[in-house]
């Protein structure tokens, strides 16, 4: 299981107490990463987390399908990130194909390195991507 530490939150539960409705009375808790639509914002991720799998959420600031491989710029209020989505999951690559502009996701997939002459010096995340292997739209624009 994968749990997040948080300190200082104004919050009405504890660890343990979350599914009994008592209130709290610590500020670190502990929750589990299910509880949480994201693990990061886009534009926290970096070569760091290569090979990490992260959820993110955003706007869909443009989309391009390059002959069966989609390209999702996804932005939230810290930056913008690259999510790659190939047909090897195609439920998940039939949804991304009705993806629009300003469509509000959700995404889990894996960090990887972009490949060799598709880094992009003037994003804070351009030497990364992330291969989509999840996508639930949340809104559609």
């Amino acid at each position: 299981m994968r749990w997040r530490r948080l300190s200082g939150l104004s919050v009405t539960a504890r660890q343990g107490d979350i599914n009994q409705g008592r209130s709290a009375s610590r500020s670190v808790l502990f929750f589990h990463q299910e509880l949480f639509m994201r693990t990061h914002y886009c534009g926290e991720i970096n070569a760091d987390f290569i090979d990490q799998t992260v959820e993110l959420c955003g706007w869909v600031n443009r989309r391009r399908d390059h002959g069966g491989v989609i390209f999702i710029d996804l932005r939230d209020r810290s930056g913008l990130i690259q999510v790659v989505y190939d047909p090897d999951v195609e439920e998940v690559f039939a949804t991304a194909e009705h993806v629009r502009n300003e469509f509000v996701l959700r995404v889990k997939g894996r960090v990887r390195a972009r490949p060799e002459g598709t880094v992009n010096p003037e994003l804070a995340t351009g030497e990364i991507e992330v291969l989509g292997r999840e996508l639930e739209i949340l809104n559609h624009a």
